[in-house]
């Protein structure tokens, strides 16, 4: 008897000893752990305290998730938790993150992209690469500025054999990368698919273009996009670029920030265990002969990892610009009240000689970002663009709205191309 009750205080002593220590240790930050991804330390205030927040409850969430962040050891707990999850589960928390076969990662869009779920329809696509075609002869027959769309390659695309078998069942006919390539083949478009190109490259490559925690391209497939890119921008602008030239292969299964960017999104305890990656290395050699380019780029941020290794130095001069995802320019990519405004539209793109165009198959779903509707008008104001076409662009440009329209699509086993074309209608009716 007197041994089971040394047990039970013993028990009730050390959960009370989890349960005090924490606290104890609050005051020092340096105690509570690594730093989490996509985490900042919030300060308790009253400023968001009113009546209407504190009778629905909104403050006292908001000041609890704020005074977690400030118990003892918080984000060891945090990591231990997600850590567990995976091990056990293969489970994740983190948005947008889907957790593959063999330990692959995914983004959700190029899942999306890949089985089809964002089909928008042969009639957008139809007509959104009729306004490409129009856009790009009127660009180089009237201003002498090559208009140059890259389709570029996606993870799901690439690797599809390590998709969640569960997502399959939603797998649709088709697939917008699939029609867009199709039409711009019968308008005689001058594009360059990456995506095709990179499925042959793995077919007979030694080293993978992916790695299996990141949801870009890694470093060996960013070397091999460049070469590519650099070639079909020669022939088509009938330049001589700075000459890339391949020096040497490293080999290591230590992950650089662009081969394993999904991994650190998790807040895990442990690193993962890495795999054997290339590291190419080359250098740029120019002479009297060869030239950079006037030029602006509209893309995703695929589009980073050019600037993060200094490509764009070599291949374009000091002015060049890069819009992210057609809306604001980098560096400050992520400063909505930076939106590019149509006076230095207009000044910039007829200051080129070259535009790049470079979208994802997760992006396809709203082609050229508005791009090409926006010069179009500027090119040709009398020009009458369907309104159905120019409300889906204003809609599709919020991630929101996307995720919304893909959410009842599935619900309502509903095509998106069909929820699309009704918004469309009733968006197009409204002033």
């Amino acid at each position: 008897m007197q041994k089971r009750q040394s047990i039970l205080a013993f028990l009730f002593l050390f959960s009370m000893l989890i349960l005090i220590v924490p606290l104890l240790f609050s005051p020092f930050k340096s105690l509570k752990g690594p730093a989490l991804f996509g985490k900042e330390d919030e300060s308790f205030s009253f400023k968001h305290f009113t009546m209407k927040n504190f009778l629905n409850n909104s403050f006292q969430e908001e000041t609890e998730e704020t005074m977690k962040q400030w118990v003892g050891f918080s984000n060891y707990w945090t990591r231990s938790y997600n850590e567990l999850m995976y091990q056990l589960f293969r489970y994740t928390k983190t948005q947008n993150l889907v957790l593959g076969q063999q330990d692959y990662f995914y983004e959700k869009y190029y899942i999306e992209a890949e089985l089809g779920i964002n089909f928008v329809g042969e009639e957008v696509v139809t007509y959104k690469t009729a306004l490409l075609k129009q856009l790009q002869s009127q660009l180089l027959e009237q201003y002498n500025i090559h208009l140059l769309p890259i389709f570029i390659p996606g993870k799901g695309h690439v690797y599809p054999e390590y998709m969640p078998k569960r997502d399959l069942c939603w797998q649709q006919d088709t697939t917008n990368y699939e029609r867009y390539i199709y039409h711009c083949n019968r308008l005689g478009v001058n594009y360059l698919d990456m995506n095709e190109y990179f499925c042959a490259k793995r077919k007979e490559s030694e080293y993978p273009l992916y790695s299996k925690y990141g949801v870009h391209w890694n470093t060996y497939g960013l070397w091999t996009a460049v070469d590519t890119l650099m070639r079909f921008m020669e022939k088509s602008c009938c330049v001589n670029l700075a000459e890339l030239t391949f020096l040497r292969d490293t080999i290591s299964s230590e992950y650089k920030a662009l081969d394993y960017d999904l991994e650190p999104t998790m807040n895990l305890l442990r690193p993962l265990p890495g795999e054997e990656l290339c590291f190419p290395v080359y250098i740029f050699q120019s002479d009297s002969s060869t030239k950079k380019l006037r030029a602006l780029t509209i893309a995703d941020s695929y589009y980073w990892g050019f600037f993060n290794v200094g490509i764009t130095n070599h291949l374009f001069t000091d002015e060049h610009q890069y819009w992210y995802y057609n809306r604001t320019p980098w560096p400050d990519i992520f400063s909505p009240d930076l939106y590019i405004s149509d006076s230095i539209r207009k000044e910039t793109i007829f200051n080129q000689e070259v535009i790049l165009l470079m979208m994802t198959d997760a992006n396809l779903y709203n082609f050229g970002w508005n791009f090409i509707e926006q010069t179009l008008n500027f090119i040709n104001p009398d020009q009458k663009i369907d309104p159905r076409i120019m409300k889906i662009n204003e809609y599709l440009s919020y991630r929101d709205n996307y995720n919304l329209l893909i959410q009842e699509s599935k619900r309502k086993q509903i095509p998106f191309q069909m929820l699309l074309r009704q918004l469309a209608d009733t968006l197009s009716t409204q002033k």
